[in-house]
């Protein structure tokens, strides 16, 4: 039986930029609180670290150190 929060219920944690994606600062199944840092992405020569708005739990990391995204790339949800 499954325990998985509603997809209306998850927050998405997409990219806002193209990118290279140059380091994951959160493991999947780990805690994170709002305002925390977990991707680090290179964009136009400079370094974004994108922050999560709202505690939880971090599922579906979809990349790894390395991938190229685009903008809105979805990146993980956090429940």
């Amino acid at each position: 039986m499954s325990h998985a929060l509603p997809k209306n219920l998850r927050t998405i944690v997409s990219s806002p930029l193209p990118g290279k994606v140059l380091n994951i600062l959160a493991q999947e199944g780990e805690y994170v609180q709002e305002g925390q840092s977990v991707f680090i992405i290179e964009s136009m020569k400079m370094i974004h670290e994108l922050q999560v708005r709202k505690p939880g739990k971090l599922q579906e990391v979809r990349v790894k150190i390395g991938d190229v995204v685009v903008a809105n790339n979805q990146l993980a949800t956090i429940e």
